[in-house]
Protein backbone atom coordinates (compact mmCIF):
# COMPACT_ATOMS: atom_id res chain seq x y z
CA UNK A 1 0.00 0.00 0.00
CA UNK A 2 1.19 3.50 -1.28
CA UNK A 3 2.72 5.73 1.89
CA UNK A 4 -0.08 8.58 0.95
CA UNK A 5 -3.10 6.37 2.29
CA UNK A 6 -1.57 6.24 5.81
CA UNK A 7 -2.76 8.19 8.46
CA UNK A 8 -5.46 9.80 6.15
CA UNK A 9 -9.15 9.83 7.12
CA UNK A 10 -10.97 8.90 3.95
CA UNK A 11 -14.58 9.43 2.62
CA UNK A 12 -15.02 6.93 0.15
CA UNK A 13 -17.75 7.65 -2.34
CA UNK A 14 -19.03 5.41 -5.30
CA UNK A 15 -18.23 5.44 -9.14
CA UNK A 16 -21.16 3.14 -10.27
CA UNK A 17 -19.95 2.69 -14.11
CA UNK A 18 -15.89 3.07 -15.02
CA UNK A 19 -16.94 4.99 -18.93
CA UNK A 20 -14.88 4.04 -21.43
CA UNK A 21 -12.55 6.99 -21.65
CA UNK A 22 -12.06 7.10 -17.31
CA UNK A 23 -11.47 3.28 -18.36
CA UNK A 24 -8.34 3.78 -20.86
CA UNK A 25 -6.81 6.30 -18.04
CA UNK A 26 -7.31 3.46 -15.20
CA UNK A 27 -5.86 0.85 -17.57
CA UNK A 28 -2.18 -0.50 -17.73
CA UNK A 29 -0.46 0.83 -21.18
CA UNK A 30 1.90 -0.97 -23.02
CA UNK A 31 5.23 -2.18 -21.84
CA UNK A 32 6.51 -0.35 -24.34
CA UNK A 33 9.05 3.13 -23.59
CA UNK A 34 6.71 4.96 -25.95
CA UNK A 35 3.19 3.80 -24.51
CA UNK A 36 4.21 4.35 -20.93
CA UNK A 37 5.67 8.17 -22.10
CA UNK A 38 2.19 8.70 -23.55
CA UNK A 39 0.24 7.61 -20.56
CA UNK A 40 2.62 10.14 -18.45
CA UNK A 41 1.68 12.73 -21.16
CA UNK A 42 -1.77 12.09 -21.16
CA UNK A 43 -1.86 11.99 -17.13
CA UNK A 44 0.14 15.78 -17.17
CA UNK A 45 -2.18 17.22 -19.61
CA UNK A 46 -5.35 16.40 -17.35
CA UNK A 47 -3.43 17.62 -14.51
CA UNK A 48 -2.84 20.46 -16.40
CA UNK A 49 -6.71 21.05 -17.86
CA UNK A 50 -7.89 20.18 -14.46
CA UNK A 51 -5.74 22.67 -12.65
CA UNK A 52 -7.22 25.78 -15.33
CA UNK A 53 -10.52 23.96 -14.97
CA UNK A 54 -10.96 25.17 -11.33
CA UNK A 55 -10.35 28.48 -12.28
CA UNK A 56 -12.94 29.23 -15.08
CA UNK A 57 -16.12 30.55 -14.40
CA UNK A 58 -15.74 31.37 -11.07
CA UNK A 59 -16.23 34.64 -9.44
CA UNK A 60 -12.68 36.98 -8.76
CA UNK A 61 -13.64 37.41 -4.96
CA UNK A 62 -14.21 33.56 -4.73
CA UNK A 63 -10.31 33.30 -6.25
CA UNK A 64 -9.29 35.65 -3.59
CA UNK A 65 -11.24 33.80 -0.77
CA UNK A 66 -9.60 30.59 -1.53
CA UNK A 67 -6.41 32.27 -2.28
CA UNK A 68 -6.42 33.48 1.65
CA UNK A 69 -7.13 30.27 2.93
CA UNK A 70 -5.47 27.79 1.43
CA UNK A 71 -2.86 30.01 -0.30
CA UNK A 72 -1.53 29.54 -3.62
CA UNK A 73 -1.55 26.36 -5.66
CA UNK A 74 1.74 25.04 -6.01
CA UNK A 75 1.48 22.31 -8.24
CA UNK A 76 -1.38 19.74 -9.75
CA UNK A 77 -0.58 15.62 -10.11
CA UNK A 78 -2.55 13.16 -12.18
CA UNK A 79 -0.46 9.83 -11.07
CA UNK A 80 -1.33 5.95 -11.89
CA UNK A 81 -0.51 3.14 -9.52
CA UNK A 82 -0.74 -0.97 -10.24
CA UNK A 83 -1.77 -3.45 -7.70
CA UNK A 84 -1.87 -1.91 -4.91
CA UNK A 85 -3.17 -5.07 -3.42
CA UNK A 86 0.06 -6.92 -4.24
CA UNK A 87 3.21 -6.52 -2.26
CA UNK A 88 5.55 -3.95 -3.52
CA UNK A 89 9.30 -5.44 -4.62
CA UNK A 90 10.57 -1.74 -3.81
CA UNK A 91 9.27 -2.29 -0.32
CA UNK A 92 10.83 -5.80 0.04
CA UNK A 93 13.59 -6.46 -1.92
CA UNK A 94 14.59 -9.78 -0.19
CA UNK A 95 11.03 -11.66 -0.24
CA UNK A 96 11.96 -14.51 -1.72
CA UNK A 97 10.88 -15.46 -5.16
CA UNK A 98 11.56 -19.06 -6.92
CA UNK A 99 14.71 -19.63 -8.06
CA UNK A 100 15.16 -21.28 -11.62
CA UNK A 101 14.09 -24.48 -12.23
CA UNK A 102 12.18 -24.52 -8.84
CA UNK A 103 8.75 -25.54 -8.38
CA UNK A 104 5.91 -24.33 -6.36
CA UNK A 105 3.19 -27.04 -5.74
CA UNK A 106 0.66 -27.62 -8.44
CA UNK A 107 -2.14 -26.47 -5.98
CA UNK A 108 -0.23 -23.20 -4.71
CA UNK A 109 -0.20 -22.52 -8.36
CA UNK A 110 -3.30 -23.31 -9.42
CA UNK A 111 -4.98 -20.90 -6.58
CA UNK A 112 -2.73 -17.76 -7.51
CA UNK A 113 -4.05 -17.90 -10.82
CA UNK A 114 -7.57 -18.98 -10.03
CA UNK A 115 -7.84 -15.79 -7.46
CA UNK A 116 -5.26 -13.11 -8.64
CA UNK A 117 -6.51 -9.88 -8.20
CA UNK A 118 -5.15 -6.48 -9.85
CA UNK A 119 -6.13 -3.11 -9.16
CA UNK A 120 -5.58 0.26 -10.71
CA UNK A 121 -5.44 3.83 -8.69
CA UNK A 122 -5.79 6.60 -10.27
CA UNK A 123 -4.14 9.55 -7.73
CA UNK A 124 -4.72 13.11 -8.25
CA UNK A 125 -3.42 15.56 -5.88
CA UNK A 126 -3.64 19.10 -5.47
CA UNK A 127 -0.80 20.89 -3.24
CA UNK A 128 -1.38 24.11 -1.75
CA UNK A 129 0.77 26.38 0.35
CA UNK A 130 -1.33 25.84 3.52
CA UNK A 131 -3.08 22.44 2.45
CA UNK A 132 -2.99 19.54 0.44
CA UNK A 133 -5.91 18.26 -1.17
CA UNK A 134 -6.32 14.23 -2.33
CA UNK A 135 -8.49 11.71 -4.49
CA UNK A 136 -8.24 8.38 -5.64
CA UNK A 137 -10.01 6.18 -8.06
CA UNK A 138 -9.73 2.95 -6.90
CA UNK A 139 -11.09 -0.11 -8.69
CA UNK A 140 -9.90 -4.01 -9.19
CA UNK A 141 -9.99 -6.60 -11.79
CA UNK A 142 -8.98 -10.24 -11.78
CA UNK A 143 -6.82 -11.16 -14.40
CA UNK A 144 -6.20 -14.65 -16.53
CA UNK A 145 -3.07 -15.86 -16.57
CA UNK A 146 -1.94 -18.53 -18.91
CA UNK A 147 1.82 -19.96 -18.16
CA UNK A 148 3.07 -22.54 -20.63
CA UNK A 149 3.28 -25.89 -18.94
CA UNK A 150 5.74 -27.35 -21.40
CA UNK A 151 8.66 -25.02 -19.84
CA UNK A 152 9.99 -26.65 -16.45
CA UNK A 153 12.01 -23.88 -15.88
CA UNK A 154 11.94 -20.01 -15.55
CA UNK A 155 14.27 -17.49 -16.73
CA UNK A 156 14.64 -14.43 -15.04
CA UNK A 157 13.24 -12.39 -18.11
CA UNK A 158 10.42 -14.98 -18.90
CA UNK A 159 7.02 -13.69 -17.65
CA UNK A 160 3.41 -15.42 -17.46
CA UNK A 161 1.11 -13.89 -19.99
CA UNK A 162 -1.54 -12.14 -18.20
CA UNK A 163 -4.07 -10.12 -19.15
CA UNK A 164 -6.10 -7.69 -16.85
CA UNK A 165 -8.37 -4.84 -17.89
CA UNK A 166 -11.51 -2.64 -16.50
CA UNK A 167 -14.57 -3.46 -17.91
CA UNK A 168 -16.26 -0.35 -18.82
CA UNK A 169 -19.80 -1.14 -16.75
CA UNK A 170 -17.49 -2.03 -14.09
CA UNK A 171 -17.94 -0.18 -10.41
CA UNK A 172 -15.21 2.01 -8.36
CA UNK A 173 -14.47 4.04 -5.48
CA UNK A 174 -13.83 7.50 -4.76
CA UNK A 175 -11.54 8.27 -1.90
CA UNK A 176 -11.54 11.69 -0.85
CA UNK A 177 -9.25 13.60 1.25
CA UNK A 178 -10.99 17.62 0.48
CA UNK A 179 -13.12 20.25 1.22
CA UNK A 180 -16.63 19.74 0.08
CA UNK A 181 -16.67 22.93 -2.32
CA UNK A 182 -13.26 20.59 -3.48
CA UNK A 183 -14.85 17.40 -4.33
CA UNK A 184 -17.63 18.98 -5.67
CA UNK A 185 -15.09 20.53 -8.55
CA UNK A 186 -13.42 17.66 -8.99
CA UNK A 187 -16.27 15.36 -9.75
CA UNK A 188 -17.65 17.87 -12.06
CA UNK A 189 -14.47 17.44 -14.31
CA UNK A 190 -14.96 14.05 -14.02
CA UNK A 191 -18.46 14.37 -15.42
CA UNK A 192 -17.49 16.99 -18.13
CA UNK A 193 -14.23 15.14 -18.93
CA UNK A 194 -15.03 11.83 -18.43
CA UNK A 195 -19.04 11.73 -18.69
CA UNK A 196 -18.52 9.65 -15.26
CA UNK A 197 -22.23 10.69 -13.39
CA UNK A 198 -23.89 9.56 -10.12
CA UNK A 199 -21.05 10.01 -7.89
CA UNK A 200 -22.56 9.04 -4.17
CA UNK A 201 -21.39 8.39 -0.90
CA UNK A 202 -20.75 5.14 0.31
CA UNK A 203 -22.53 3.83 2.88
CA UNK A 204 -21.76 0.53 5.22
CA UNK A 205 -23.78 -1.54 7.20
CA UNK A 206 -23.39 -3.22 10.32
CA UNK A 207 -22.56 -6.71 9.02
CA UNK A 208 -20.12 -5.08 6.70
CA UNK A 209 -18.32 -3.60 9.79
CA UNK A 210 -18.37 -6.42 11.36
CA UNK A 211 -16.93 -8.63 9.04
CA UNK A 212 -14.09 -6.54 7.92
CA UNK A 213 -13.67 -6.29 12.05
CA UNK A 214 -13.63 -10.20 11.94
CA UNK A 215 -10.89 -10.35 8.99
CA UNK A 216 -8.33 -8.84 10.91
CA UNK A 217 -8.98 -10.43 13.94
CA UNK A 218 -8.70 -13.90 11.94
CA UNK A 219 -5.28 -12.37 10.05
CA UNK A 220 -3.48 -9.88 12.02
CA UNK A 221 -2.46 -10.31 15.84
CA UNK A 222 -4.09 -8.85 18.40
CA UNK A 223 -1.01 -6.98 19.83
CA UNK A 224 -1.22 -5.13 16.99
CA UNK A 225 -4.77 -4.36 16.89
CA UNK A 226 -4.53 -2.91 20.42
CA UNK A 227 -7.82 -2.44 21.79
CA UNK A 228 -10.92 -2.54 19.92
CA UNK A 229 -13.79 0.26 19.74
CA UNK A 230 -17.09 -0.69 18.99
CA UNK A 231 -20.06 2.69 18.66
CA UNK A 232 -23.34 1.85 19.07
CA UNK A 233 -25.98 4.25 18.08
CA UNK A 234 -30.18 4.50 18.95
CA UNK A 235 -32.21 5.60 16.91
CA UNK A 236 -34.19 7.41 19.99
CA UNK A 237 -31.44 8.64 22.82
CA UNK A 238 -32.56 6.53 25.41
CA UNK A 239 -31.58 9.88 27.95
CA UNK A 240 -31.41 13.57 26.79
CA UNK A 241 -27.32 13.12 26.28
CA UNK A 242 -27.00 9.53 25.46
CA UNK A 243 -27.15 9.13 21.99
CA UNK A 244 -24.43 6.26 21.48
CA UNK A 245 -22.89 3.56 23.84
CA UNK A 246 -18.93 3.12 22.99
CA UNK A 247 -17.95 -0.46 24.34
CA UNK A 248 -13.50 -0.84 24.55
CA UNK A 249 -12.59 -4.55 24.28
CA UNK A 250 -9.09 -4.91 25.63
CA UNK A 251 -5.90 -6.54 23.71
CA UNK A 252 -6.37 -9.11 26.36
CA UNK A 253 -9.43 -10.37 25.57
CA UNK A 254 -9.43 -10.62 21.98
CA UNK A 255 -5.95 -12.41 22.20
CA UNK A 256 -8.01 -14.80 24.86
CA UNK A 257 -10.73 -15.34 21.78
CA UNK A 258 -8.27 -16.28 19.34
CA UNK A 259 -6.47 -18.68 21.21
CA UNK A 260 -9.85 -20.54 22.04
CA UNK A 261 -11.49 -20.05 18.45
CA UNK A 262 -8.12 -21.84 17.27
CA UNK A 263 -8.40 -24.66 19.70
CA UNK A 264 -11.59 -25.10 19.22
CA UNK A 265 -10.97 -25.82 15.38
CA UNK A 266 -8.56 -28.02 15.72
CA UNK A 267 -11.16 -29.98 17.63
CA UNK A 268 -14.73 -29.52 15.14
CA UNK A 269 -13.36 -27.62 12.15
CA UNK A 270 -14.56 -24.67 10.97
CA UNK A 271 -17.62 -26.11 9.13
CA UNK A 272 -19.11 -27.06 12.26
CA UNK A 273 -18.69 -23.58 14.16
CA UNK A 274 -19.73 -21.07 11.92
CA UNK A 275 -21.78 -18.49 13.49
CA UNK A 276 -20.63 -19.32 17.01
CA UNK A 277 -16.65 -19.04 15.98
CA UNK A 278 -17.07 -15.42 15.47
CA UNK A 279 -15.84 -13.15 17.62
CA UNK A 280 -18.79 -10.39 17.24
CA UNK A 281 -20.98 -13.32 18.46
CA UNK A 282 -19.10 -13.78 21.42
CA UNK A 283 -19.17 -10.03 21.86
CA UNK A 284 -22.90 -9.54 21.29
CA UNK A 285 -23.75 -12.23 23.99
CA UNK A 286 -21.93 -10.53 26.45
CA UNK A 287 -23.70 -6.82 24.95
CA UNK A 288 -26.91 -8.67 25.23
CA UNK A 289 -26.26 -10.01 28.86
CA UNK A 290 -24.90 -6.60 30.34
CA UNK A 291 -26.79 -3.95 28.55
CA UNK A 292 -30.09 -5.54 27.33
CA UNK A 293 -29.09 -4.46 23.73
CA UNK A 294 -29.57 -7.00 21.36
CA UNK A 295 -26.96 -6.71 17.87
CA UNK A 296 -27.73 -8.95 14.68
CA UNK A 297 -24.24 -10.41 14.06
CA UNK A 298 -23.23 -11.95 11.07
CA UNK A 299 -22.47 -16.00 10.90
CA UNK A 300 -20.09 -16.11 7.91
CA UNK A 301 -17.45 -14.25 6.40
CA UNK A 302 -17.45 -14.29 2.73
CA UNK A 303 -14.90 -16.53 0.92
CA UNK A 304 -12.89 -17.11 4.84
CA UNK A 305 -13.22 -20.77 4.23
CA UNK A 306 -13.96 -23.42 1.99
CA UNK A 307 -18.23 -24.00 1.58
CA UNK A 308 -18.97 -20.51 3.20
CA UNK A 309 -21.91 -18.22 0.66
CA UNK A 310 -20.11 -15.28 -1.12
CA UNK A 311 -22.63 -12.91 0.67
CA UNK A 312 -23.01 -12.34 4.43
CA UNK A 313 -25.19 -14.45 6.16
CA UNK A 314 -26.86 -12.88 9.67
CA UNK A 315 -28.23 -14.55 12.38
CA UNK A 316 -31.99 -13.71 12.55
CA UNK A 317 -33.30 -11.53 15.68
CA UNK A 318 -36.41 -11.49 17.05
CA UNK A 319 -35.91 -8.41 19.11
CA UNK A 320 -38.31 -5.05 18.06
CA UNK A 321 -35.43 -2.74 18.63
CA UNK A 322 -32.09 -4.63 17.35
CA UNK A 323 -28.91 -2.64 17.82
CA UNK A 324 -26.05 -1.86 15.13
CA UNK A 325 -22.36 -1.22 15.11
CA UNK A 326 -22.15 2.14 13.33
CA UNK A 327 -18.01 2.71 13.78
CA UNK A 328 -15.27 0.31 14.56
CA UNK A 329 -11.88 1.50 15.08
CA UNK A 330 -8.43 -0.10 16.04
CA UNK A 331 -4.95 0.38 16.31
CA UNK A 332 -4.87 -0.30 12.60
CA UNK A 333 -7.46 1.20 11.19
CA UNK A 334 -10.97 2.73 11.77
CA UNK A 335 -14.18 2.34 9.68
CA UNK A 336 -17.62 3.91 9.92
CA UNK A 337 -21.08 3.58 8.21
CA UNK A 338 -20.66 6.90 6.52
CA UNK A 339 -17.69 5.14 5.19
CA UNK A 340 -14.90 7.15 6.61
CA UNK A 341 -12.05 4.65 6.81
CA UNK A 342 -8.16 5.19 7.91
CA UNK A 343 -5.27 3.26 8.27
CA UNK A 344 -2.55 3.90 10.51
CA UNK A 345 1.00 3.90 9.33
CA UNK A 346 2.88 2.68 13.03
CA UNK A 347 0.31 -0.86 13.10
CA UNK A 348 2.19 -1.09 9.37
CA UNK A 349 5.56 -0.44 11.24
CA UNK A 350 5.36 -2.45 13.99
CA UNK A 351 3.94 -5.29 11.85
CA UNK A 352 7.10 -6.03 10.20
CA UNK A 353 8.90 -9.30 11.03
CA UNK A 354 5.77 -10.22 12.95
CA UNK A 355 4.04 -13.43 11.67
CA UNK A 356 0.23 -13.10 11.20
CA UNK A 357 -2.28 -15.00 12.64
CA UNK A 358 -3.12 -18.20 10.71
CA UNK A 359 -6.63 -18.43 9.58
CA UNK A 360 -8.25 -19.68 7.04
CA UNK A 361 -8.10 -15.93 5.62
CA UNK A 362 -4.59 -15.69 6.63
CA UNK A 363 -3.51 -17.23 3.73
CA UNK A 364 -0.59 -15.60 1.96
CA UNK A 365 1.45 -18.02 -0.25
CA UNK A 366 4.51 -17.62 1.42
CA UNK A 367 3.70 -15.45 4.51
CA UNK A 368 6.23 -13.07 3.83
CA UNK A 369 3.93 -9.91 3.67
CA UNK A 370 2.94 -7.93 6.28
CA UNK A 371 0.00 -8.89 7.92
CA UNK A 372 -1.45 -5.32 8.66
CA UNK A 373 -0.53 -4.79 4.81
CA UNK A 374 -2.34 -7.44 3.82
CA UNK A 375 -5.67 -6.65 6.39
CA UNK A 376 -5.30 -3.22 4.90
CA UNK A 377 -5.88 -4.01 0.89
CA UNK A 378 -8.01 -6.76 1.90
CA UNK A 379 -10.56 -3.85 3.37
CA UNK A 380 -9.96 -1.72 -0.01
CA UNK A 381 -10.25 -4.80 -2.01
CA UNK A 382 -13.62 -5.20 0.30
CA UNK A 383 -14.83 -1.67 -0.17
CA UNK A 384 -15.00 -1.74 -4.01
CA UNK A 385 -16.98 -5.22 -3.77
CA UNK A 386 -19.54 -3.61 -1.45
CA UNK A 387 -19.71 -1.14 -4.22
CA UNK A 388 -20.58 -3.28 -6.75
CA UNK A 389 -22.84 -5.15 -4.75
CA UNK A 390 -24.83 -2.12 -3.64
CA UNK A 391 -25.23 -1.54 -7.61
CA UNK A 392 -25.73 -4.50 -8.59
CA UNK A 393 -28.95 -4.85 -6.48
CA UNK A 394 -30.20 -0.87 -7.55
CA UNK A 395 -30.01 -2.62 -11.08
CA UNK A 396 -32.11 -5.80 -10.16
CA UNK A 397 -34.24 -5.67 -7.47
CA UNK A 398 -35.39 -8.69 -7.42
CA UNK A 399 -32.05 -10.62 -7.07
CA UNK A 400 -31.32 -8.60 -3.95
CA UNK A 401 -34.47 -9.77 -2.43
CA UNK A 402 -34.36 -13.80 -3.36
Amino acid sequence: MKPLLYDTSWTVYTIPQITPPLSKLLSAPATTPQAREKRREQLASHAQFFQEYLDESRPRHERDDEKTSLGGLKHSTWTRLDNMLDQDEDEHPHSPVPHTGQKRPRQQLGQEEEDRVQSSALVVCLAYEKETFRFIIYSTCRSTARTSKRRRTTSPTSTSQSTSALSTDDTAVLLSKSSPSMLKRFTTYLSDKFSVDAIRPLSLSSPFLQSSLERYISTVPSALLGQIRLTLPFARPIAPDLKSLEIAVPRETTESFTKSRSSQRRRSGPRQTRGENLFMHHLAKFILTKTGLSIPTICNVPGASEGEPKSLVVVPQHGASPARVSKISTACFALSAECRVKFERKAVEAAEGVEGVHGEVDSSPDGAENCVRRANRGLLAALVGEARRQVRDESNPSDSCG
